[in-house]
């Protein structure tokens, strides 16, 4: 278990399972559920998907800031997946997709991935949530959220 801490923040990382399995804010528990600490989606020449999550990682490796994901099996078996995390006065995050097969093409990343509430259970006012897929969508009502995998190029919202 890694954890960070700011003022406001404490994050928990459990690494070996590759889950991001807390976030505080203020105090209050604010994540519903474990998340994949990132997903991500690579393609073949054919145009197939295939996704990658960190919790389908047999070789994880840990340092102070440094998880390191490997051997997801198959074709993804040399596949590294490297995050490094941080926290001072705030949490930064990188990720580094190395040794991607050359049939296949990096698509997108997922990360960090957290797994929040709905709005009104988090926050009995409501909340705000910014969704990233297309220019952005800032919903109050998560119920309005796209049910679909970004495809690109998009053209837009498609609701």
């Amino acid at each position: 278990m890694y954890t960070l801490f700011t003022k406001d923040i404490e994050l928990n990382i459990d690494t070996g399972a590759g889950i991001i399995s807390s976030l505080k804010l203020g105090g209050a528990v604010r994540t519903h559920g474990a998340c994949p600490i990132f997903r991500i989606r690579l393609r073949d020449l054919n145009g197939a998907c295939y996704y990658i999550d960190s919790t389908k990682s047999n070789l994880v490796s840990a340092s102070a800031n440094e998880f390191v994901y490997n051997g997801f099996g198959g074709d993804f078996n040399f596949l590294t997946v490297r995050v490094i995390v941080r926290a001072a006065g705030f949490i930064s995050w990188q990720i580094s997709v190395e040794n991607v097969p050359n049939e296949y093409a990096l698509e997108w990343a997922e990360f960090p991935k957290i797994c929040l509430p709905r709005l009104i259970d988090n926050c009995p006012s409501g909340g705000r949530i910014l969704f990233p897929y297309d220019e952005g969508i800032l919903l109050t009502d998560e119920s309005s959220l796209p049910r679909y995998e970004p495809e690109f190029p998009m053209s837009g919202a498609h609701f």
